[in-house]
């Protein structure tokens, strides 16, 4: 690529990841090299984690998370020292050179419940290399971040199986 872009997909809608995914599998299609990140998914949580570890080139798959996310209180400490640490190793990848297309699921939240400044974010990806295509996923994006975008894609709930009272499913929601 001579230009990489910066990507961010948001919004109160289900299909986020799964649209990262999907891009994942034609950008590998096409022989780019990939690198998934999850910040709060565990491996094995979720259908895309027994899939993604049998692809064996050209994609780097790495869980910064302990397969929950924290909902109702704020980080600690310790999660926040951590989480400094993982987005220093995703700056790396990032700054690496190394892959074409970078994918970073759930970053939104990963600002908002403040495990790292938007700006420190910011600044990454200010810095990026050109080649290098960045995409952004999660609900609630910080306008910041929207604002540098090149493409923005709002995924909107019309209806949800959610308000029925009907649960995640495996391999259809994980």
């Amino acid at each position: 690529m001579n230009k990489g872009l910066i990507q961010v997909y948001t919004g109160n809608g289900k299909g986020k990841t799964t649209a990262a995914i999907g891009l994942t599998v034609r950008a590998l299609g096409r022989g780019l090299k990939v690198a998934f990140l999850q910040l709060f998914k565990a491996d094995k949580t979720s259908g895309e984690h027994f899939f993604f570890r049998e692809i064996k080139s050209n994609l780097t798959y790495t869980c910064f998370g302990e397969g929950e996310f924290i909902i109702n209180r704020l980080p600690n400490e310790a999660e926040k020292t951590l989480a400094k640490d993982n987005w220093l190793n995703i700056s790396q990848i990032i700054y690496g050179k190394k892959h074409d297309l970078i994918i970073i699921d759930e970053i939104s939240h990963f600002i908002n419940l403040g495990f790292i400044d938007c700006n420190t974010v910011l600044t990454t990806l200010k810095q990026k290399p050109n080649e290098v295509e960045v995409v952004l996923t999660g609900s609630n994006m910080p306008e910041a971040l929207i604002s540098m975008a090149d493409l923005v894609s709002n995924v909107e709930a019309v209806k949800h199986p959610y308000n029925e009272g009907i649960k995640a499913r495996l391999g259809i929601e994980y």
